[in-house]
């Protein structure tokens, strides 16, 4: 399969199977390729080029979960599609998108070297290019990596969230975690933590669901 980078492959095992990934080998070339005007703009940032630990955490939840239903989900800001992969090997339909082009290459590379099905779409999550589409389950890990990022994400929770889904977000309890869930029950936002895992290192890791507040609808 070519490539747009020379790439490594790396392995995950979820409850169902062993999956596979490609990821580029060198991360300093991405950032040496850049031209001064796409490194000022977010979508260029090499960011998705590693499996971050929200990923990795997020990923053993999604294994475990008991879903009472095959669902819809859409997954913003997917880098290299590990999650997207585990919940269609569970059998759920996804929609995985990215705002970077070469984030989104690499997902729709992962999921047809696992013999899975891509729908992948290059956006940003402000301006989803999708009309009268429905989701079950909105996911997102490890996206907040700045406070510019938390108007973005209500952005697009307020077109994709009803009064019959959910939004899971998984994040490594950075600086402004506690700010953006304060903020998001000023929203309108019912939060619920989910999962709460302190890896051997300290890092602590948190998977909260979104939901829209009764006096909301």
């Amino acid at each position: 399969m070519h490539l747009k980078y020379k790439s490594k492959q790396f392995t995950v095992q979820t409850q169902k199977r062993l999956l596979h990934f490609f990821q580029p080998e060198n991360l300093y070339q991405l950032i040496d390729d850049l031209t001064n005007e796409q490194a000022a703009k977010d979508k260029y940032q090499p960011y998705w080029v590693e499996n971050w630990p929200s990923a990795d955490t997020f990923l053993s939840f999604i294994s475990s979960h008991s879903f009472t239903k095959q669902y819809r989900v859409i997954e913003l800001g997917s880098g290299l599609g590990v999650l997207s992969a585990a919940l269609l090997a569970r059998g759920h339909s996804v929609i995985t998108t990215d705002i970077a082009p070469d984030a989104c290459l690499y997902s729709h590379a992962n999921l047809i070297l696992n013999n899975l099905p891509p729908q992948v779409v290059c956006c940003d999550m402000q301006s989803l290019p999708f009309k009268n589409s429905t989701f079950d389950l909105i996911i997102a890990s490890d996206i907040l990596y700045e406070e510019a990022m938390y108007n973005k994400l209500f952005a697009s929770l307020s077109k994709l969230l009803t009064r019959t889904n959910r939004a899971w977000i998984a994040d490594p309890c950075r600086r402004g975690w506690d700010s953006f869930k304060r903020a998001a029950a000023g929203k309108g936002y019912t939060l619920k933590l989910l999962h709460s895992d302190t890896r051997s290192t300290g890092l602590k890791i948190e998977i909260i669901e979104l939901t829209l507040k009764k006096s909301a609808y």
